[in-house]
């Protein structure tokens, strides 16, 4: 579908003001490590470079007080989950960037993906390039939420902003977005 619209696109006067990407909330409770690594896999292997594939998902089993290893990223329904495998299908897999959830009040999404990032400075010698940071606020507003996971964009991004500045400067980075998101009651 991605490959499809950007050669709608292609020559369109829209080529020069839309970007084709792919996406998908890949949440560690949601399915097996296995499952998303084939699902990430197989559209690296169609599209390749050409358009990423942005996870916004979350890294909700990863530890947010220590650099992360061996199976680390497990939680209570998939604790399989390794380290590893939320740095494949976030970084590692070709096309791949993260657009982490930053949810969380407590920064403790923003801790966890700084860990991440630390780890792929470690595996790799580059840290993991976060796209910004994904809150729910709108939806929170929408649906009702929990109070202890209803940041704003600016906090989502802000906590996330600061750990990866100021806590190792192999992290270092620029997070040039800020999402938020919600429900949709517009019917189709």
């Amino acid at each position: 579908m991605v490959t499809d619209v950007a050669a709608l696109l292609a020559d369109s006067l829209y080529r020069v003001q839309v970007d084709v990407a792919g996406a998908n909330d890949m949440e560690l409770d949601w399915n097996t490590p296995t499952a998303t690594r084939a699902w990430v896999d197989g559209y690296s292997s169609v599209v390749g470079a050409s358009y990423y594939l942005y996870n916004f998902g979350d890294a909700a089993g990863c530890p947010s007080d220590r650099t992360p290893s061996g199976n680390d990223c497990g939680t209570a329904t998939h604790p399989e989950w390794t380290v590893e495998d939320v740095y494949h299908i976030s970084w590692g897999a070709q096309s791949a960037i993260p657009l982490p959830q930053i949810y969380r009040n407590d920064g403790t999404n923003a801790r966890q993906w700084y860990r991440l990032s630390l780890y792929a400075a470690d595996r790799d010698g580059d840290p993991m390039i976060l796209a910004g940071s994904l809150t729910q606020l709108g939806a929170c507003r929408e649906k009702g939420c929990n109070t202890s996971v209803d940041n704003t964009p600016s906090e989502g991004w802000a906590q996330l902003f600061t750990a990866l500045n100021t806590n190792d400067v192999r992290t270092a980075q620029h997070l040039p977005w800020s999402t938020d998101i919600r429900f949709s009651n517009t019917p189709r």
